[in-house]
This record gives structure tokens, C-alpha cells and sequence, in this order.
């Protein structure tokens, strides 16, 4: 029986039920295509580790999911997006992966940059930040994990370890600078 054949009323209902299943349908189209993320950053002011949740559309341009990363973890105010950038992070070995700069993958969709819409992902996101003197390091796509310990040989005291990346083209001597850079060592 066609849908002109029932009274008015009922032809309302009709019509606003097949609207309900249109708009059921598009917004389960739009869930499909959005990247699902916990999202880290150290805080500009005080440094503290901050966590939250974020949802990106998989066409949204790797620019302005950088501002939206920046929006949610509240660094707007402190930083601006210039000074900010996405690193694809470890959380479980607190390692930065992969740094993805707008100058490489700005011309890209956030789906191109986490390889599309899907329920896992094997890395989060961190949101990196930087002075106006700073400039930031590269971490290209693999580098290798490592845990650093400082030992106090006089006491015998091991502190606690550092996660640091190293890139597997380093050579011993390139490692050796790195962790007395960051150990303040010579």
C-alpha cells in the first residue's frame, strides 16, 4: 500500500519516522569516520602530565586537528598553535614515535596521518609544545625505546628510569651525547 494512501496523520508519522531513520543512518556514517584518541600533553605552566579523550573526523585537515587537540587538553590560552605539534606517543613506555609536523603532513587529512577511521590504534597522541627559542626534534616513524638508569657509583643508588627515544641510526657515540644531555653529564 502506498504511504498517500493512509490519512494525514498518519502519513506525518510516517514521514517523520523515515526522517528518524535518515538521521540515525547519518550520524552512524559520521561515528564510522571518526578517529577515537587519548590524547597527553605536558601542561606549559606547571608540567604536569595531562590525559583526556578526543574525537577527530578522519577528513578533518591535520592543521585544524591540531588546534582541536590544543582546545582540549586548555593550552590555547597558554600556547599558541604555532608552537604546538602532534607526536604519535607510547603511553605504556612514555616514548614519543613519531613527530608529525605540519611542514611534512599539513597538506593531509587526519585519517591519511593515523592511517583512517578504526576501532585500535596502536600508538596515542601527544600534544608536544615548545618556547619561542626552542625548536623541536624530529622523531622519525620506529625509533627504539629505551629506559635509562643513572647509578651512583660511590652509594650504589639506582634512580629511577628515564624513557628516552633514540633513532636506529645512531651510533654509540650519538646515544652517549644524547643521555649526557639529558643527564646534564659530560
Amino acid at each position: 500500500m502506498d504511504d498517500n494512501n493512509f490519512p494525514a496523520h498518519l502519513q506525518q508519522e510516517i514521514e517523520a519516522e523515515k526522517e528518524k531513520q535518515l538521521e540515525k543512518q547519518r550520524r552512524q556514517e559520521m561515528e564510522k569516520k571518526m578517529c577515537k584518541f587519548k590524547l597527553f600533553g605536558n601542561h606549559p605552566v606547571n608540567g604536569k602530565l595531562i590525559e583526556k579523550k578526543i574525537e577527530v573526523n578522519e577528513d578533518t585537515p591535520l592543521p585544524v586537528a591540531l588546534k582541536m587537540c590544543c582546545e582540549v587538553l586548555e593550552f590555547s590560552s597558554l600556547v599558541p598553535v604555532e608552537r604546538c605539534r602532534l607526536v604519535k606517543y607510547d603511553d605504556y613506555s612514555e616514548t614519543l614515535d613519531q613527530s608529525l609536523d605540519l611542514d611534512e603532513f599539513g597538506d593531509q587529512t587526519f585519517g591519511q596521518v593515523v592511517g583512517g577511521a578504526r576501532s585500535y590504534y596502536s600508538f596515542e597522541l601527544f600534544v608536544e609544545t615548545r618556547t619561542e627559542e626552542e625548536t623541536f626534534k624530529k622523531y622519525n616513524k620506529g625509533g627504539m625505546k629505551l629506559k635509562i638508569h643513572v647509578v651512583d657509583l660511590e652509594t650504589g643508588e639506582v634512580k629511577d628510569p628515564i624513557p628516552i627515544r633514540a633513532e636506529h641510526t645512531w651510533t654509540i657515540e650519538e646515544l652517549k651525547v644524547v643521555i649526557g644531555d639529558i643527564f646534564n653529564m659530560e
